[in-house]
């Protein structure tokens, strides 16, 4: 099913970024997707770049955190514990 969804996403954040806008809250829930995606596939080096591109991209006040940015920084945290 993992090979199935990134091939189903080919294309995907382009494609949300271009009806939603580059930026916006569903851009970055596509890249948190991808990145969740690359991390089911083993690859963490892929994953690792999507989830820091979410919580270097998409800043919030000091006191609010998104879906979005929680979702990127669990992924962050999951790629640590299997690294080990």
């Amino acid at each position: 099913r993992v090979a199935e969804a990134a091939e189903l996403t080919d294309g995907i954040e382009a494609q949300v970024a271009g009806v939603f806008g580059r930026g916006s809250w569903s851009h970055a829930a596509a890249v948190v997707r991808l990145g969740q995606i690359a991390a089911a596939r083993g690859d963490a080096a892929g994953a690792r770049r999507l989830f820091e591109r979410v919580w270097n991209e998409w800043p919030e006040a000091d006191d609010a955190l998104t879906a979005n940015r929680a979702a990127a920084a669990l992924g962050l945290l999951g790629l640590e514990i299997d690294a080990g």
